[in-house]
This record gives structure tokens, sequence and C-alpha cells, in this order.
């Protein structure tokens, strides 16, 4: 998937009915020293197709982890920019209503729009 000479940077493999990308741990690491954009974009190249939820833009500093149950979908969103955001979350089942559990700081979720301030957390619940 991607060599620096000798070096292997990222391999792939079909494994069953899925896939596996293997990158360095490290990398992420690395990458947030640097700027997290050039991973970012192409962990969304690679991704895209898999992912429930992303940004939809590339925000810098801003973080969201999913979690998937039975009973739908949690995403957790922390803004570490100095900055409010305000930022559309792209989702592949559009019928999933958010519902906001938790914010630190008072930030909203309207549709697939959120507006999270500088250091906070929110937690979404998406059905």
């Amino acid at each position: 998937m991607s060599k620096e000479g000798d070096k292997i940077l990222a391999t792939s493999a079909k494994f069953g009915k899925g896939e596996v990308i293997w990158v360095p741990s490290l990398l992420g690491t690395a990458a947030r020293n640097e700027s997290c954009k050039p991973l970012a974009t192409w962990l969304m190249q690679v991704c895209k197709v898999k992912i429930p939820f992303q940004f939809s833009t590339f925000r810098k500093g801003l973080l969201m982890k999913t979690l998937k149950s039975d009973e739908g979908y949690l995403t957790i969103v922390v803004n570490k920019s100095k900055e409010k955001q305000v930022v559309d979350i792209e989702r592949k089942d559009l019928k999933l209503i958010p519902s906001l559990l938790f914010a630190n700081q008072g930030g909203t979720v309207s549709g697939s729009q959120v507006t999270i301030s500088t250091e906070e957390t929110l937690v979404i619940k998406w059905k």
C-alpha cells in the first residue's frame, strides 16, 4: 500500500469477507506533531465506505470516536482547537436521528450540524 525505499509504511490484505489495513501505531502520533491533515485525508479515502460517521471537512483539533451497539451508535466529539467549531457530520444512514446525551459547555447538535466550544466534549446517540 505504501513504501519508503525498502520500508513498508502501510499494507492491506483481504481476509474472509473483509479487508485489513495496517499502519504503524505511531503514525498518528507523528502526524499530530506535524499536521494531521495528510493522514486524515488518506484515512477518509481508505475508510469512506466503511465508517458510519465522519466530519464533512478536515478540522484541525476536532476528534471523533464512534461506538456501535445493538441500539445504534454513540459518537464522542472533542474540540481541542482554540476556537468554537461548527461542523457537519456526514452519516451513511440518513434515518439515524441524533440525540445529545452530554455537553460540558453547552454544545449542540441539530440534524447533522454540531456546534462545539473549545475544550468541549459532546456525546451523541444516533438511533
